[in-house]
């Protein structure tokens, strides 16, 4: 789950849809900073692409584990804290 994270965020600060989108489930949801939600794993790389050309451009994301626990072998609940910062902003989030 840590790969996972380091991953998402990883895909983030390059910019990258394509990449951010594979951290997610082909039938996963999303839910984006103002609320919109996107359906599967090709909205969010496509919706996400698009923001990082524009809106996100040069923006980061920081990211720490708060809490992980496995529920199932296979289903685990992830709890982060964090944030985005803006391109230029050399502030960490606490």
């Amino acid at each position: 789950m840590r790969d996972l994270v380091n991953r998402y965020v990883a895909a983030w600060n390059a910019g990258d849809g394509r990449a951010f989108g594979a951290a997610y489930a082909p039938e996963a949801t999303h839910v984006t900073f103002d609320g919109a939600l996107l359906r599967g794993r090709d909205e969010i790389a496509g919706v996400h692409s698009q923001l990082f050309d524009t809106f996100l451009r040069g923006s980061r994301i920081e990211l720490q584990v708060e809490e992980l626990r496995l529920v199932t072998d296979e289903v685990a609940v992830l709890h982060t804290s964090g944030g985005i910062l803006e391109a230029g902003d050399a502030a960490r989030v606490a």
